[in-house]
């Protein structure tokens, strides 16, 4: 019964990006668009940090460096998805949308 609703969390997830994207587009504030890319950025980040945990759980004994390591990984995963957030919508000419033909899209 998983299986059967893999395909409805692609969807959902696609249909998140597209709109959060097409958020980012709309407006033309810094302040607004850096808001938006953090609500995206908040729970990459805790999908990195995770992520990095349950690896380092596995290699590393100590408690300590398992939390580091976690860290830097919620650093890194977090940081590098505002920054694709935030600069894929530049100067606002271009919609960096994956459901737009790139020979149609203007700017592009």
């Amino acid at each position: 019964m998983r299986l059967a609703r893999s395909p409805f969390g692609l969807i959902a997830g696609a249909l998140t990006l597209a709109a959060g994207q097409i958020a980012i587009a709309a407006f033309r504030s810094p302040v607004v668009r850096a808001a938006i890319a953090l609500l995206f950025a908040g729970p990459a980040a805790m999908a990195g940090y995770y992520a990095v945990l349950g690896l380092a759980q596995l290699g590393t004994p100590a408690e300590l460096w398992q939390q580091a390591f976690a860290l830097i990984g919620a650093v890194a995963v977090g940081g590098t998805a505002w920054v694709r957030a935030v600069a894929s919508q530049g100067d606002g000419e271009r919609v960096a949308l994956i459901f737009i033909d790139r020979g149609r899209c203007p700017g592009a």
